[in-house]
């Protein structure tokens, strides 16, 4: 009775984590980076404490759009999963009755487990990659931030996808260790859940700091968003 309330407890913990973490962490450090690399592009040497002052300014209308973001990833989270499933049934079932071997097979499994592992990260997350940047940069909120970001990655889907998915998938590489240790040995999971939650903090500027560069090139292609443009938001924001 106490090991399930323990570990019913452990997984309550790594859920709250998890939200803390993806869900509102990340996000908002996503628009202080933004904020960062849009005042490095215009050659400025803005420090992080200044823009963390600038994102707090705009935290009101920020939260009001992640937190509903985290609800909808939430619901997509518990739905994508069957959905890749029902997709990558029949390419496995092909895949197992072509090789054979019990090595080639258990590769075969290996291989699956990350596709479906990168495809149901990419698919949850990829779509609200760009709600801070447009929130801080464009003043929407919650729907038409999402709408605004879908749209951005539209106008270049192929190009979009193949940077995004580089830059998710260095995340999703940090995260295999983890999950091998998890399988082979009787590791305590709240341990590791610790320590991959650790290592993806570390490693997260990347993919947000590419994410941002990402915004702003799309936005200069699609928009004409330029330098003095990006200057005149940047300084509306500082005010």
């Amino acid at each position: 009775m106490e090991q399930a309330l323990g570990g019913r407890a452990v997984r309550g913990l790594g859920r709250v984590t998890g939200f803390l973490l993806d869900d509102l962490i990340i996000p908002l450090i996503g628009g202080v980076l933004s904020i960062l690399v849009a005042d490095r592009l215009l050659g400025g040497r803005a420090r992080v404490r200044e823009a963390w002052s600038v994102l707090l300014g705009r935290l009101p209308r920020l939260l009001s759009a992640l937190i509903p973001a985290a609800i909808l990833r939430m619901l997509l989270g518990q739905i994508v999963p069957y959905v890749v499933v029902a997709v990558t049934f029949v390419p496995l079932m092909v895949s197992m009755a072509t090789f054979r071997s019990p090595p080639a097979r258990e590769g075969v499994i290996w291989a699956y487990q990350l596709l479906y592992m990168a495809l149901t990260s990419f698919v949850v997350t990829v779509p609200f990659v760009f709600i801070p940047a447009v929130v801080l940069f464009e003043g929407l909120s919650w729907i038409p931030a999402l709408m605004r970001g879908l749209a951005l990655l539209r106008a270049d889907l192929r190009r979009a996808f193949l940077v995004l998915a580089a830059l998710t998938g260095v995340l999703g590489l940090a995260e295999i260790p983890f999950q091998v240790v998890l399988l082979l040995q009787s590791f305590p999971v709240a341990t590791l859940t610790a320590l991959s939650h650790a290592v993806m903090l570390v490693l997260m500027p990347l993919p947000v700091v590419g994410a941002a560069l990402l915004y702003f090139d799309l936005r200069h292609r699609l928009d004409g968003f330029d330098d003095e443009r990006l200057r005149l938001t940047l300084a509306g924001l500082s005010s």
